[in-house]
């Protein structure tokens, strides 16, 4: 039987635990940051891990982004004739970076168990509107653990009287042993160009053969996926990442400590506030759904 336990970890905050009857497979949930998964494990192999050199606010390390993944210039926009200015949050820019919800508290709304899965229901209500983002909304984030993998599904509603632009994202660090025995493997046409800030400005074609080495050198970059599926193989696992939508982006970055790459699905590229590049728009009243699947294979 699959497991779901609560634990208070060293900051005092509360940590859902999903697991297998063996505790080989496990996922820990931190409530207290934004509902983020701090670690995955599958058959006693380490598949996303948290960042130890940099601090969350930082690294972002599995953090739920919305409204906005990655960063808007200037934290500034606008939307149906008004603008808006979000708090710069991005340390040595004035950029807004990675959305509002990073280190909010989520409650536990539902937990479910059987012999083949665990599941959560986690939500934040935003019932007042921040800075830059004057709009009410309610997020679910529900985890499922399971035989083959983890699943992740968020529900964004819109709870205003108004509509509101929006992008999401995901942002996990996968471990591998062995960057240089590790391949990546996607589907593009468009690689996006940035500017010194970061911010989107041109797209250019994208001709590397797939598979590609992840070599030792920063890789920042985002891409168009054609079907929605990545593929990262290392050493010890190769991971399947598909989304349930039609139209979807990865930004992939490669930080400096080693062994560790983070492999980030969108629905928008940086600055889509401004550039419209994948941006939706969501009504009052109705929801948007997406649903990242993780199917874990061992070598």
């Amino acid at each position: 039987m699959y497991k779901v336990k609560e634990i208070i970890d060293k900051k005092g905050g509360v940590n859902l635990i999903l697991s297998n009857s063996d505790s080989t497979s496990i996922a820990n949930i931190c409530l207290q940051e934004g509902g983020r998964i701090s670690e995955f494990v599958f058959e006693d192999i380490k598949i996303i891990t948290d960042v130890t050199h940099t601090a969350y606010e930082v690294n972002f390390a599995s953090a739920i982004l919305f409204p906005f993944a990655n960063r808007v210039e200037n934290g500034e926009f606008m939307f149906n004739n008004f603008s808006y200015k979000l708090a710069s949050n991005e340390k040595g820019s004035k950029n807004a970076i990675h959305g509002l919800i990073f280190n909010k508290v989520f409650e536990c709304e539902k937990t479910e168990v059987s012999e083949s899965s665990a599941s959560i229901k986690l939500c934040y209500k935003e019932t007042e509107g921040k800075q830059g983002f004057p709009f009410k909304y309610n997020i679910q984030l529900i985890y499922t653990l399971t035989r083959e993998g983890l699943v992740l599904k968020i529900i964004a509603e819109n709870t205003d009287e108004k509509p509101f632009p929006f992008t999401l994202g995901w942002h996990p660090y996968f471990v591998t042993e062995n960057v240089q025995l590790s391949k990546l493997n996607f589907t593009s046409k468009d690689k996006y160009k940035t500017n010194s800030n970061d911010i989107t400005i041109d797209s250019e074609p994208f001709e590397k053969s797939n598979p590609f080495k992840i070599d030792d050198e920063m890789i920042d970059g985002a891409f168009s996926l054609v079907n929605g599926a990545i593929t990262l193989a290392t050493p010890k696992y190769k991971v399947n990442v598909k989304s349930s939508l039609q139209e979807n982006y990865l930004q992939i970055y490669k930080p400096y400590q080693a062994n560790i790459i983070a492999i980030e699905p969108m629905t928008g590229v940086s600055d889509s506030l401004n550039n419209k590049i994948g941006l939706k728009t969501l009504e009052p009243k109705h929801k948007f759904e997406v649903e990242w699947l993780l199917n874990v294979l061992k070598n």
